[in-house]
């Protein structure tokens, strides 16, 4: 996925796919966000995903509307076994997921390489 009408860049690497938000401006595009997490959630339930770094390197913050895709994103990696964490999370979407109590739910890692790492073991 890499045109500019998405609002997620996507990568597989060694049966990683990492998902990559184009922006924080997400919940202004909702009917495009959950056609979105739908493909990627298909992807990761089609199998050979053991799992999912969401990089958040482009978004300041997470709106609601991203938390919940990425809910999404993690029940279907849990279905299928697989785990699932974050990286490049600024404060304020750091702050995002400590509120939801998420961070006790998805390990959070300073870059990609790292969580990339962290999956790998």
């Amino acid at each position: 996925m890499s045109d500019s009408k998405n609002l997620f860049e996507t990568e597989i690497h060694d049966g990683v796919l990492v998902v990559i938000p184009t922006s924080d401006q997400i919940s202004l595009r909702q009917g495009r966000l959950q056609e979105q997490t739908d493909t990627i959630t298909n992807t990761i339930e089609q199998g050979g995903v053991r799992a999912v770094v969401v990089d958040a390197v482009n978004m300041s913050y997470l709106p609601s509307a991203a938390i919940s895709a990425f809910i999404q994103m993690w029940e279907a990696a849990l279905e299928r076994g697989g785990s699932f964490v974050t990286c490049n999370l600024s404060d304020d979407a750091l702050q995002s997921l400590i509120v939801t109590r998420l961070d006790t739910r998805w390990p959070t890692y300073d870059s990609r390489d790292e969580a990339l790492a962290a999956v790998s073991k």
